[in-house]
């Protein structure tokens, strides 16, 4: 049932390791083929989902980014056709964003989290401005992290968590 693949994956996705994640995503694509092919009561939903971009989140694989990009990507196309319960949402776009947080080229990485975000359509919130933020802090860019701050303050009000992440890229001996 749902409740068991939900602590199943989230139990992978606590190993916090590229196995863990592996395994956690393993057991996602088996309960959509259940539901798909086998007939299975059981709807996979954006919560499974997002526990297996945490669990990618977590992990230390450098590819987790773009993977995880492809599998909201493949959840949407599975929600649209009615196959999945629930909408995205900005904790399933946030553990995506976080993925990009463990990529080699951090400048890059914030780059194609950032084409990700402005395409999902869930940018007014401040959980997922400041995972974007927070990346390109990591990078050391300044400027980028300027730039999206005054774009998202047109949008919303700035709180604490968006300052000190701003504070941070300034701090960054890396600054560009």
């Amino acid at each position: 049932d749902k409740l068991t693949y939900h602590l199943a994956i989230q139990a992978w996705s606590n190993m916090g390791s590229i196995q863990g994640a592996r395994e956690a995503e393993k057991l996602l694509r088996k309960f959509c083929t259940e539901f798909l092919f086998k007939g299975a009561y059981a709807q996979p939903d954006v919560y499974a989902f997002t526990m297996v971009a945490n669990a990618w989140a977590k992990s230390t694989s450098s590819s987790a980014g773009p993977r995880m990009v492809s599998l909201f990507r493949e959840m949407v196309e599975l929600r649209e056709e009615g196959h999945v319960i629930g909408i995205e949402d900005p904790v399933f776009v946030h553990a995506v964003l976080q993925c990009f947080g463990n990529s080699n080229d951090p400048e890059n990485a914030a780059a194609e989290a950032e084409e990700f975000w402005r395409n999902v359509g869930i940018r007014g919130t401040s959980v997922t401005s400041v995972s974007l933020i927070s990346l390109y802090a990591r990078a050391g860019n300044a400027d980028a992290v300027r730039r999206l701050l005054n774009e998202i303050s047109s949008d919303m009000v700035l709180n604490a968590q968006n300052y000190v992440t701003m504070l941070r890229a300034f701090c960054n001996r890396r600054l560009k």
